[in-house]
């Protein structure tokens, strides 16, 4: 079942091994989860206090192999789920927590694009990320606040911030914000990679006064 969350950007989908009605009726869509994450899933051991869990981030991507040069290369983690048809591509991420993070490239009409299309959103958080933050990483926009919270390697990251500048990142569509260590991604959408306190990207640091 999906639904957006009144009054909001959000889109929860909510998946469970039984159906109200015959499955068969309903709309056909790809894979939704990870063979692993299925495996896991389907033992139906109930949470305390019957808790929704997470199994999936799922984002829009107009560039999916951006998308992978981001996550594979860059953050090292590992691919948990590749489907790539004519209507729709989808790339998961396997990430630290229970969780995958996915990205869905879908066949949409030219009449929705037009209005409003997945590159155009994309467009937009980028813009507004040049636009709030500028040359300086210190300052953070209100658009990290829809933001995924895990863990990711640094390592390549922190070289590749650093071999370019915070303007050239920002146009590459790959870049960071100092405050809670956030990794943004080719979305425009941003990682909380660390807590409040201290980051290891450039230009980034924190004092008592702050």
């Amino acid at each position: 079942m999906i639904f957006l969350v009144p009054q909001s950007t959000y889109v929860i989908e909510l998946i469970s091994m039984q159906a109200s009605v015959d499955a068969s009726s309903l709309p056909k869509m790809e894979q939704r989860m990870s063979d692993a994450l299925c495996t896991e899933w389907s033992k139906g051991q109930e949470s305390a206090n019957k808790a929704l869990e997470p199994v999936a981030i799922r984002r829009a991507s107009s560039d999916l192999d951006a998308i992978d040069d981001a996550y594979s290369n860059y953050m090292q983690m590992t691919s948990s789920l590749t489907i790539s048809d004519s209507q729709v591509q989808t790339k998961c991420y396997k990430t630290s927590s229970s969780f995958d993070v996915c990205f869905t490239k879908r066949e949409s009409s030219s009449n929705a694009d037009a209005i409003f299309s997945v590159k155009d959103h994309e467009d937009n958080m980028w813009a507004i990320h040049a636009g709030v933050m500028g040359s300086d990483p210190t300052k953070t926009d209100k658009m990290t606040d829809s933001h995924g919270g895990f863990s990711v390697s640094t390592n390549k990251l922190e070289t590749y911030f650093e071999a370019n500048s915070f303007s050239k990142l920002l146009e590459n569509r790959l870049a960071y914000a100092c405050a809670q260590s956030y990794v943004i991604d080719p979305t425009g959408f941003s990682i909380q990679a660390g807590g409040p306190g201290g980051s290891s990207f450039p230009g980034c640091g924190w004092s008592v006064s702050v």
